[in-house]
């Protein structure tokens, strides 16, 4: 994996998610490598070149620092790639962009399936303006090697997130064909480590991704629906759908 420098000209971009005013993207591309990503297609960039190649938005923190004045509204971070790639050991663009938003007071929710995210705990867990996301999809690591190959082990995350202290959730996106039989035993660990909220959402494919990724993800919308809320009733943890 390399790690090229990129000059920006814009830190924040309008989102068009649902209750999310803008989005910040301290990098472009994700060396998590997972082949179900929809975001190479979104931004029009070849999968191999974005997982193998991070673009590091160098000046961002400083763009952002200007940009932060205007700001009316809340700020995602990482709507098209993890804001903890490796390279943020090196640079800290996402470490120096928290800083900003703290200082200014910015309503934040970021994103990430990395474990990188305890080293900055130190700001978030003393910002109540933020939320904290993580993606988990699978405890099954042998399927989990082959849809997500360079993402942490689900052990690293499931620490991570016993870490958080602020308003956390868990997102499960896209649903894994393993998803209903492991779907009791994730809830009953989010909830034993007091996870806000759950996330849920289809496989959604993109023209240009092979025919055969298919297999791998779960068809039954209605059944995972009626599953998903049973456990919310029982494990008391909210959950949400996004199909």
């Amino acid at each position: 994996m390399k790690c090229t420098e990129i000059k920006v000209k814009m830190a924040l971009s309008k989102s068009g998610l649902e209750y999310v005013d803008y989005s910040l993207n301290p990098y472009t591309g994700c060396s998590h490598s997972c082949i179900y990503c929809y975001s190479p297609y979104v931004i029009k960039r070849d999968p191999q070149e974005f997982w193998n190649n991070i673009m590091v938005k160098v000046n961002l923190p400083l763009i952002l620092q200007r940009e932060v004045k205007q700001v009316r509204g809340n700020i995602f971070i990482g709507s098209v790639t993890d804001p903890y790639q490796p390279c943020e050991n090196d640079y800290a663009i996402t470490r120096r962009s928290l800083e900003i938003l703290i200082k200014n007071k910015i309503k934040f929710t970021i994103l990430t399936k990395s474990n990188l995210i305890v080293r900055d705990l130190d700001l978030l867990n003393n910002y109540e303006h933020a939320e904290v996301g993580f993606t988990l999809n699978t405890m099954d690591e042998d399927l989990k090697s082959i849809l997500e190959p360079r993402s942490p082990e689900p052990e690293k995350i499931l620490d991570a997130i016993s870490r958080v202290k602020v308003k956390k959730y868990v997102m499960i996106a896209p649903l894994f064909s393993t998803i209903e039989n492991e779907l009791e035993n994730m809830f009953d660990i989010f909830s034993q480590l007091g996870v806000n909220y759950v996330l849920m959402d289809k496989f959604r494919y993109r023209v240009g991704m092979p025919e055969s990724l298919k297999k791998y993800f779960y068809k039954n919308e209605e059944r995972i629906k009626i599953l998903a809320l049973k456990l919310s009733l029982e494990k008391k943890l909210p959950v949400y759908f996004s199909f």
